[in-house]
């Protein structure tokens, strides 16, 4: 039928379309070396935070991480303080990620799901294989991915579970937060904490060596939430 239809059209027509196709490829080319480029990115963000943290290190200081985090939110727009968590985690699984780059989606939202399911033992090279992963997949799918046939938290757990809500003066910051909190969000007894990104930041900073095994334990409260649309009002009866 497709033959059928081609020699109906008008020739110059058909160059036209030619054209159109020609240049696709390239941009199809550019957007499977995307996550290439933004995979080796993100290595380079590992690299340079080990050197700041050496630095700061001799130093007494954190003058080189906060430099670097500084630099890196002007970069991409971003007041977010998780973004250089998130660049790393990505570059920490970067080399795992890199040889199928070509079949992942190319953004920091996908690149960052896909390696934190890496960092969870998650089958992503048999996900890509059979084509549950793909460049059009959507951040959604991929944390459905990471979640499926894993067991919940049962409901007679949650009912034991007491809830216990701090309120701190607005004129403290995450770091002091954090301080007076340290010692209950260590403890084996906790169980999760709701709070802004900031407070996250501030733990992976001044708990380092134990934030692996707790950030599963944080919720962000910051991210944004769908508005639900505004019910419309019943028109008036006229008596």
């Amino acid at each position: 039928m497709a033959k059928s239809i081609a020699l109906k059209v008008s020739p110059d027509f058909k160059v036209g379309v030619k054209d159109l196709l020609d240049q696709w490829k390239p941009i199809k080319e550019g957007y499977a070396n995307l996550a290439k480029q933004h995979l080796d990115f993100a290595k380079m963000i590992v690299k340079l935070w080990q050197e700041a943290k050496v630095l700061d290190r001799k130093s007494g200081s954190s003058l080189h991480k906060d430099y670097m985090r500084q630099e890196l939110q002007q970069l991409v727009q971003t007041d977010d303080p998780s973004i250089l968590s998130r660049w790393r985690t990505i570059g920490e699984q970067a080399d795992f990620l890199l040889p199928v780059s070509k079949h992942l989606p190319s953004d920091r939202d996908h690149l960052y799901q896909l390696a934190t399911a890496v960092k969870k033992d998650k089958p992503v090279t048999e996900w890509v294989k059979s084509k549950k992963v793909h460049p059009a997949i959507s951040v959604n799918e991929i944390k459905f991915l990471k979640t499926d046939g894993e067991r919940r938290k049962s409901v007679a757990k949650a009912a034991r579970t007491q809830s216990v809500t701090f309120n701190f003066s607005t004129d403290l910051e995450a770091r002091e937060i954090v301080e007076i909190l340290q010692s209950a969000i260590q403890s084996d007894r906790f169980e999760n904490m709701i709070a802004p990104r900031s407070i996250f930041a501030e733990c992976e900073d001044s708990m380092r060596e134990v934030y692996a095994k707790l950030k599963p334990k944080f919720i962000d409260v910051s991210k944004p939430r769908t508005s639900k649309p505004p019910r419309k009002s019943k028109p008036s009866q006229k008596k």
